[in-house]
């Protein structure tokens, strides 16, 4: 904390490098939930870097992205909308339609519009990022996996169960064999696949995937994590469907 508010004075005269410090800063609180503390720096970082490199410099942007993702963490939902769509713009007209951070951007403000019910502009969005990035990265990157799930969510959403379905399984398939079975992001897909195999009748197609995915939860993020709540609620559902009551208890 102390390093923290010397910053300032450590790199005075040279607010590009104060920025990137205090940018770095920004994200290590936000990794630690300490979103306040994320926000200020961040918003330090923004005002430094804007002043410095001007309002649509990447690294401007960088900042007001960062803080988006802040205000929507502390359920700031206006200000989050306004600074993903400042980044957006930006990022389009200086990076181009395709950039990584320029998708990014894109599938943040989606699953912003589809967290706030505005299920058309998501699906737009959202449609869009994954054909750039299977484009751009192809159908195995960490963040064709992420649109890909996000889209899948939005199918879920929108009752088209086939297709959500069918992009759930995708996404898990790809982080698989990407990044492996124990990976969180393999295991975050399985529950969510495990999870829409069972809301959509397939009880006993959904508890293989749930159970993979609840063990490979407790090894990487722990018996306490709300991912690993989660799965475990949609596997109890899971065993309520099946009538095994006792399981179904057990994961409660």
């Amino acid at each position: 904390r102390a390093a923290t508010g010397s910053i300032g004075t450590m790199f005075a005269g040279r607010p590009t490098l104060e920025a990137a410090v205090r940018n770095e800063v920004g994200t290590i609180h936000y990794n630690l939930s300490e979103l306040a503390e994320a926000a200020a720096e961040f918003s330090l970082a923004l005002s430094l870097w804007e002043s410095s490199l001007g309002p649509d410099h990447p690294d401007t942007l960088k900042a007001v992205n960062n803080l988006g993702q802040t205000r929507v963490r502390q359920g700031e939902t206006e200000s989050a909308e306004a600074l993903y769509r400042r980044a957006l713009e930006g990022r389009r007209r200086v990076l181009g339609e395709d950039d990584p951070f320029t998708l990014v951007s894109m599938n943040n403000l989606a699953e912003l519009c589809r967290a706030t019910g505005r299920l058309d502009e998501a699906e737009r969005l959202l449609t869009t990022a994954l054909e750039a990035q299977l484009r751009v990265h192809g159908k195995r990157h960490k963040d064709t996996i992420t649109s890909m799930g996000n889209l899948a969510t939005l199918m879920m959403q929108r009752e088209r169960f086939d297709e959500a379905i069918r992009l759930h399984r995708e996404s898990h398939d790809a982080s698989v064999a990407t990044l492996g079975e124990d990976h969180v992001m393999s295991a975050l897909t399985g529950s969510r696949l495990g999870a829409a195999l069972q809301k959509t009748g397939n009880a006993a197609g959904a508890e293989p995937v749930l159970l993979a995915a609840i063990a490979s939860l407790e090894r990487t993020l722990g018996a306490s994590s709300t991912e690993l709540i989660v799965a475990r609620r949609a596997l109890a559902r899971v065993y309520r469907d099946l009538e095994r009551r006792d399981d179904a208890v057990r994961q409660i």
